[in-house]
């Protein structure tokens, strides 16, 4: 019943935290950019061709905005389904790899949906969670044929939670099905090589029933950055002979193996789980991805999201063993160090009106250990470690909301400043935009039109040579904006209406 806690806290999510630029509002923008143009085979951003990303979340988007109309909550509301997609088919994986433990399945159910990491990222609007789910049907798919071998229905469906996990984020997909299978003889001595072949061809045209089209449709650029530029070209060896990648997010080789432990609160705190002793399969799936990422100079935490279901079956098997679900010190050691640094930093700020806020960290470390407290005190009188251990995220996600505060959504809303870019076309402007733009105010501000980029060859001063009456927007810094300007808040900067 876990799930009559996590929808609450996911409305709260919504409510407190406004749709966050860049991201957010650009894949946002994207798929307005779909549904007010009609063209569902290229997807734009600012009527330009954008290729960052495959259609499928795109189109999920459409979906819905088609049954219910344009709307802010479905596109959250994805992130939700996404996150009880992996649980209940985390389940049928887990009862395939250990057929009578259904306890194991069962926890491993609810471990994954009380991770700090993928709960908190429900709420918002990303593609892993997704990928996750793919990756989970595709591992579904092996397993099933190991058991029963039943090679067609297999194949369909591995090459299904292939295709559709290229369309949602490329084939970064296939990191997480081809590195278990092709360590297949460390866990099972069934031959999966044909399986592998096929179910990679079918995967391959479900993802070229769109590309190709697409490739023809949006001309040679876009062809070159879907086959090229967005697969072989974001894992390269540079002349130093070392892997790169998406290089803005560059980070150290051991940023993944740091960052881990703190992603999977509280379960982290499980001493269990720290032994070699781990299913092959499981072992044989999770650590040579960590790896190879490691290996990758760009590295994004959500990149390890689809490993988060097994890390949950393999703490599941270990902590379903008589004993080892009895104390909940490092729980409560967990809930008491995170109130402690939310005390400490809050301790550390001077009053603002900006986020984050010493007053709401204040209140939301208080809260904590209140919390705490409560949680602690119902447990003595009954004694359910792991309903204990399970209370552990929702009390951390509350908190962490408390501690955003209201100050992050007067910083962050694009709201009022996309209101204004509306209003502005609605009486003829043109808007122009000076500064790093991806869409921010489109699907916020249900623009009409394009906003001009100030940049790539177009200038202030060119900009208000075609359109003498037009409108600009000018992203600053706090202590460089004009007092004669009218300024709104645009996340750590502020944008002057000129």
């Amino acid at each position: 019943m876990l799930w009559l806690i996590i929808i609450p806290l996911s409305i709260l999510a919504w409510y407190v935290r406004p749709l966050l630029p860049i991201d957010e509002t650009r894949y946002l923008s994207v798929a307005y950019d779909m549904f007010t143009s009609g063209n569902y085979l290229v997807p734009h951003l600012n009527g330009e061709i954008y290729s960052h990303k495959p259609p499928l979340l795109f189109w999920m988007m459409n979906l819905g905005w088609e049954i219910f109309g344009l709307n802010n909550w479905w596109p959250r509301m994805l992130g939700l389904i996404a996150l009880f997609l992996n649980a209940h088919y985390l389940k049928k994986l887990s009862l395939l790899i250990w057929p009578e433990k259904k306890a194991v399945a069962i926890n491993a159910s609810q471990i994954f949906l009380t991770m700090f990491f993928p709960l908190m990222f429900s709420s918002l609007i990303f593609f892993d969670l997704w990928v996750s789910f793919f990756s989970l049907i595709s591992l579904i798919a092996i397993f099933s044929f190991i058991r029963h071998r039943n090679f067609w229905p297999c194949a369909l469906l591995l090459g299904a939670g292939i295709g559709f996990g290229i369309l949602m984020k490329g084939p970064v997909i296939l990191l997480f099905v081809m590195v278990p299978l092709l360590l297949r003889k460390a866990y099972t001595d069934v031959a999966l090589f044909k399986l592998s072949i096929s179910g990679f061809a079918i995967g391959l045209c479900i993802a070229l029933a769109w590309a190709v089209p697409a490739a023809i449709a949006g001309g040679d650029a876009y062809s070159d950055a879907i086959f090229i530029k967005q697969t072989v070209a974001r894992v390269a060896i540079d002349s130093g002979g070392e892997v790169s990648g998406a290089t803005v997010h560059d980070r150290p080789f051991w940023y993944f193996i740091a960052l881990l432990p703190l992603l999977m609160i509280p379960w982290s705190f499980k001493r269990s789980f720290y032994t070699k002793q781990h299913h092959p399969f499981l072992i044989s799936a999770v650590l040579p991805v960590i790896v190879i990422f490691s290996f990758i100079d760009g590295k994004q935490p959500h990149y390890l999201l689809p490993l988060f279901p097994l890390l949950a079956l393999m703490i599941s098997d270990k902590i379903t063993r008589p004993k080892e679900s009895e104390s909940v010190k490092p729980a409560v050691f967990c809930l008491c160090l995170f109130a402690g640094a939310l005390l400490v930093y809050g301790y550390q700020l001077q009053p603002s009106d900006f986020f984050p806020n010493r007053d709401d960290l204040q209140r939301a470390g208080i809260f904590l250990i209140l919390a705490t407290t409560l949680a602690y005190s119902a447990y003595r009188r009954r004694r359910r470690s792991l309903q204990f251990w399970l209370t552990v995220t929702p009390l951390l996600f509350i908190s962490t909301y408390i501690a955003l505060g209201s100050n992050l959504n007067k910083q962050y809303n694009m709201q009022p400043l996309a209101d204004q870019a509306r209003l502005w076309q609605d009486q003829g402007f043109a808007v122009a935009y000076k500064g790093s733009y991806h869409g921010q105010l489109n699907f916020i501000g249900r623009l009409p039109r394009p906003i001009h980029k100030i940049g790539s060859g177009v200038t202030v001063a060119s900009f208000y040579e075609q359109y003498p009456d037009g409108k600009l927007i000018k992203i600053v810094g706090p202590e460089q904006a004009n007092s004669s300007h009218l300024t709104m808040p645009h996340g750590t900067r502020v944008a002057e209406l000129h």
